[in-house]
């Protein structure tokens, strides 16, 4: 049992906000002692094939002997094995892993117990959490066929495309879609659906894999018209809950992904970096991103301004 109360160096505040990568290349100019700090740390706790790091999980709102193994891991020239921090940190309780304890956190924290909330997956621990803790959940899988989704329907499964929702204008009060649209082609379309079907004042949570010391996002495939997939750089798959063979990522993120969201009309839309041994967020700087849907402009938000441009007045 590693013990992290005891070895851990600086925690970073629950989490920092930074709406651009200058933001936190800043940052982390003025905190290199702890980046190296944290690494150090985590090359400190890793021990034996499978192994606990004691702590608490904000989901359950207990204490946690998060479990660690090396599916997933990085495996280092040296031959060293580097655990995967972000998927296989797991609270025995809830059993969500360290992003999925972190989202889930987030849309807890962003809804209320009768809001309105989607998510994009409908049969993972995530849902089942927040689906317990909240009254009006909505979550969905894409089935790529009709056999899927004849199957998936029979079992009670939602199919949506999260290019094309099925949702209704503004009828949502958060949506929350994690580790996802790396996986659209077309995922400034699905930016565009997300913001459509959120209520004004609505929230959107999200993760994807994001390179944070990168400002350019990488396309790795594209898709034409009839469907034919093109790789630009040798296939990356991940895992997929319905889909033993995994799924394509398309898109290695960079910061310009949180510019896209500002373009598809979001406000306020910035990644919060955290890191927290207590809690049980290990792996580096992890982030999740938010961003809100602005109240649409009303008539009396311009009569003062009109008012003022005819008497002169200028406040």
């Amino acid at each position: 049992m590693i013990d992290v109360e005891k070895k851990q160096p600086t925690i970073l505040p629950q989490a920092l906000r930074f709406a651009t990568y200058e933001e936190f290349r800043s940052f982390q100019g003025s905190d290199a002692d702890l980046s190296t700090a944290i690494y150090a740390f985590e090359e400190m706790i890793v021990s034996g094939d499978v192994f606990n790091v004691a702590g608490r999980c904000e989901v359950c709102d207990r204490e946690s002997d998060f479990h660690v193994d090396y599916e997933y891991c990085m495996i280092l020239s040296d031959g060293k094995r580097i655990p995967n921090w972000r998927e296989r940190l797991i609270c025995p309780h809830c059993n969500l892993n360290n992003r999925m304890r972190a989202a889930a956190a987030h849309i807890l924290l962003s809804s209320k117990f009768r809001s309105n909330i989607y998510l994009t997956e409908a049969t993972t621990p995530l849902f089942r959490a927040i689906s317990s803790r909240r009254r009006n959940v909505i979550g969905s899988e894409y089935l790529d066929d009709e056999v899927k989704k004849r199957d998936a329907a029979a079992r009670g499964i939602r199919h949506e495309d999260v290019t094309n929702l099925t949702f209704s204008d503004g009828s949502l009060d958060v949506i929350g879609t994690f580790d996802v649209l790396e996986h659209v082609p077309n995922y400034r379309r699905a930016m565009a659906e997300l913001f459509r079907c959120l209520k004004p004042r609505g929230t959107l949570v999200l993760t994807v894999p994001i390179n944070l010391s990168t400002q350019n996002t990488i396309t790795r495939a594209t898709v034409d018209e009839a469907g034919a997939i093109t790789h630009l750089l040798p296939p990356e798959i991940h895992g997929d809950p319905l889909n033993g063979d995994g799924v394509l990522c398309f898109y290695n993120f960079g910061w310009d992904f949180i510019e896209s969201l500002t373009k598809a009309g979001f406000k306020d839309a910035g990644a919060f970096v955290y890191w927290n041994p207590r809690l049980g967020y290990l792996g580096g700087y992890q982030c999740i991103i938010i961003a809100k849907k602005p109240e649409p402009r009303r008539f009396w938000n311009f009569v003062p301004r009109v008012f003022n441009s005819w008497s002169g007045t200028n406040i």
